[in-house]
């Protein structure tokens, strides 16, 4: 986290690792108030460009 202050104002900024944490936190209590569950998937294709 980084904190700067300016003329008697502070603002801190996250990481990015810190913001997709809290996403997924509020993802994962999205769908348990909806009844349903995070189902993520990776599809990953490759092509020798042939």
């Amino acid at each position: 986290m980084a904190r700067f202050s300016y003329d008697g104002k502070t603002v801190d900024y996250r990481s990015v690792a810190e913001i997709d944490r809290a996403i997924e936190a509020l993802d994962r209590e999205i769908a348990a108030l909806e009844g349903r569950r995070i189902v993520r998937h990776v599809r990953i294709t490759t092509s020798k460009g042939l």
